[in-house]
């Protein structure tokens, strides 16, 4: 089973932790991506989109 949370903040930012119950260690991996950064799929381009939250 897996959880997520999620806690928007009075500034419209939002803070999201995921855990993922498996026996195996996955490592952690901690990301900050910022309002406004613009990405791609980084699979020839076709999917682009501006990140609404950060």
């Amino acid at each position: 089973m897996c959880t997520r949370a999620l806690w928007p903040d009075a500034n419209g930012a939002v803070l999201v932790g995921r855990n993922m119950d498996w026996v195996d260690e996955l490592g952690t991996a901690l990301w900050v991506l910022p309002r406004g950064q613009e990405r791609t799929d980084a699979l020839g381009g076709k999917l682009t989109w501006t990140s609404k939250y950060g």
